[in-house]
């Protein structure tokens, strides 16, 4: 006899939350299956390290197969926020980008260098600011402390500026830095 209403089991942090691939700098990409321990213990972390209490328009620039992606959708959804898809022709659109930035009133988002110095260097070209932003992150790539310092004088003291950095294997973010 069919059972319509199955009784599912209850999920438990040592439960499987997704499985995404690394970025194969050892020569193969491998799949790493992420617990929900992980993700519960990485939201934790950012709850602490930022301003996710007040919802928050956050920008989504990573591609889905990138952990960023859920960061991005944790980070925003998962504490009230809002999430802003960023079309891939506005990421290497400076000018494109930062209307986008504005109009969506964006308060958080995670960048890769690459697109974020060159941001910085249509803002500082143009004479605009960021000072709309509340959180920028930037990550995934070497980014040097002149382009902290640069985005520090584009956006003001009130805006929270961290780099971080993790591997596939450990759910997301495993280091961050809050520059002052």
């Amino acid at each position: 006899e069919r059972d319509d209403n199955p009784v599912v089991e209850t999920l438990g942090a040592h439960h499987l939350a997704y499985v995404i691939y690394t970025s194969g700098s050892t020569g193969v990409p491998k799949g790493v299956m992420v617990e929900h321990r992980g993700l519960l213990a990485v939201s934790a972390a950012w709850k602490q390290l930022y301003p996710l209490h007040a919802p928050l328009n956050h920008l989504q620039m990573a591609g889905f197969s990138f952990d960023v992606f859920s960061a991005d959708l944790i980070r925003s959804l998962g504490f009230g926020g809002t999430l802003v898809l960023c079309p891939r022709e506005t990421l290497m659109d400076p000018p494109a980008l930062y209307r986008l930035l504005s109009e969506e009133s964006i308060g958080f988002a995670d960048f890769v260098p690459a697109v974020l110095n060159a941001l910085l260097g249509w803002v500082e070209e143009t004479g605009h600011d960021l000072s709309f932003m509340r959180t920028v992150v930037c990550g995934s790539d070497i980014w040097t402390a002149h382009s902290a310092r640069q985005l520090r004088k584009l956006c003001g003291d009130h805006v929270q500026i961290v780099q971080a950095y993790g591997v596939t294997e450990a759910s997301i973010d495993s280091t961050c830095f809050e520059f002052e």
